[in-house]
């Protein structure tokens, strides 16, 4: 059964990440990151350079990473024995 908890958010794109972080299906996990990086990329593009915004800049590009972590970790294929 799913369902979903309201989570205060500071950025737009944070509920899309936890949903990523969270998720605990693999079947769902590759659509989650990809709607995860969508949003945060979108984000960056619309970010204007300004020192106000450097928080949130500095916060997606970790972000980013972590959900390139994340999919290399569950999402790559078994090791294969020699």
């Amino acid at each position: 059964m799913a369902f979903s908890v309201p989570i205060p958010s500071m950025f737009p794109w944070e509920v899309a990440y936890l949903n990523a972080v969270l998720e605990a299906e693999n079947s769902l996990l590759a659509d989650r990151i990809k709607v995860a990086e969508e949003s945060i990329e979108r984000r960056l593009w619309k970010l204007p350079k300004l020192q106000e915004t450097e928080e949130e800049r500095e916060l997606a590009e970790r972000v980013l990473a972590n959900l390139a972590v994340l999919r290399q970790e569950r999402l790559r294929p078994p090791a294969r024995r020699a």
